[in-house]
Formats: structure tokens, sequence, C-alpha cells
């Protein structure tokens, strides 16, 4: 996305779901997390479009509308809390 920032560890997870068109995903994922305050500069060759919001209006919007979203964002989302002030991670 054009940045570079500091980031943590916070956990990684397995899942596995099948979805309404027959595929199914079994991934193995961890997550990253990182303060960052400037304006992202993506790649236009990488990048169509992208959103930068706040993580409460991405939360609030998941639970809205969760087929805008990807399936294991929606499991991130519930687990992870994040203390930006003091860069610490809680499940």
């Amino acid at each position: 996305m054009g940045f570079d920032c500091k980031l943590i560890k916070a956990f990684c997870f397995r899942y596995k779901t099948k979805f309404d068109n027959g595929l199914i995903e079994n991934e193995y994922d961890c997550v990253f997390i990182g303060k960052y305050d400037g304006k992202p500069q993506p790649n236009p060759k990488e990048v169509i479009d992208c959103k930068w919001i706040p993580l409460t209006r991405l939360k609030e919007d998941i639970f809205k509308n969760p087929q805008k979203y990807t399936y294991w964002l929606n499991k991130v989302l519930k687990k992870i809390k994040y203390n930006f002030d003091n860069e610490k991670v809680t499940q």
C-alpha cells in the first residue's frame, strides 16, 4: 500500500470453510498489526481501489454488510483487541 510501519504479531489461526459456490478454503493465517497515520500510496499496477477507514467503522460495516468482506476478516476482527496507545495485543 506504499508505506512502512512497525508491525506486531498478534496471533495465528487456522480455519476451514465451504462456500455456496463449491469452493473450500483451508488456511493457516497470521495477523500482524501496525499503526500508520499518513496517506497510503498504493501502486496503481497492483491496486485498483482502496479505502482507509477507522477500525470501529470497519467493524460496524462488517456487522451490517458481512457479504462485502472475506470470511477470514470477520473472524479476525471478532477475535482481536488492540491498544494502539500501548501497542499491546490481547485476545
